[in-house]
């Protein structure tokens, strides 16, 4: 890792380290202890958006101190003009986790999310409901932003959140070759196709694309990126 580093600064990039932080000490709520679990992962709970910088309300609770580790980093943003704020803090009780098995997402009894699990394109933000994020975590995102950004929820795609991450590039892909979407006629129009959830950005449907089984049962996806309702 230092020798990357090396080659990033040689280049004029700066690197910002979060400090080394004592993973395997404990600490307690009055609810409930834990250790530490990493700090290696700052897109699940710290949000850019524009000049804000939100600490997410991670549903993990050995990672409720994870941001501490960060601290110095985000008061010189601070300083510099950045917008930061803290979503609430979860209390992460035994209830929030008491779901569904065919759709483990953590119930809305508080807002819940990783950062991981929003996209962002321009205005328009992408928000997975998932097994790392609530329906309550994007409207208390969404309270937050105001008018200046837009909220989409999917939901009933996929449960965790690598998964979604993974897709970004071929939503970004879709974007960069200029694939071409077709403008909704206005109202729900077509709340599914084949299945497959669609979202409205900018007055165009779009889909995650069909599912298809390997040789091994595996699912996969069939094609990358989002496809176009046409």
């Amino acid at each position: 890792m230092n020798a990357f580093v090396d080659v990033l600064e040689k280049l004029g990039i700066t690197v910002k380290r979060p400090e080394t932080w004592p993973h395997e000490a404990k600490f307690s709520t009055i609810h409930w202890d834990s250790e530490g679990y990493y700090n290696l992962c700052p897109r699940d709970i710290l949000l850019v958006i524009g000049d804000h910088i939100i600490e997410t309300p991670n549903v993990i609770r050995s990672r409720a101190q994870e941001t501490f580790s960060y601290r110095a980093m985000m008061v010189d943003y601070l300083k510099s003009g950045a917008k930061w704020c803290n979503a609430p803090k979860p209390m992460l009780l035994d209830s929030l986790f008491e779901v569904d098995p065919d759709k483990p997402t953590p119930r809305n009894g508080e807002p819940a999310f990783d950062a991981a699990n929003v996209l962002r394109l321009g205005q328009d933000l992408i928000y997975l409901v998932s097994g790392t994020g609530n329906e309550m975590g994007g409207k208390w995102l969404q309270t937050i932003l105001g008018d200046a950004y837009r909220v989409h929820f999917l939901k009933d795609v996929y449960y965790g959140s690598n998964y979604f991450n993974n897709r970004l590039r071929g939503l970004l892909w879709c974007d960069v070759c200029g694939v071409e979407a077709l403008p909704l006629g206005g109202g729900e129009g077509a709340a599914r196709a084949d299945g497959h959830l669609p979202i409205q950005l900018n007055g165009c449907l779009w889909r995650l694309p069909p599912r298809e089984r390997t040789a091994s049962g595996r699912n996969t996806v069939a094609h990358r990126g989002l496809q176009p309702l046409r």
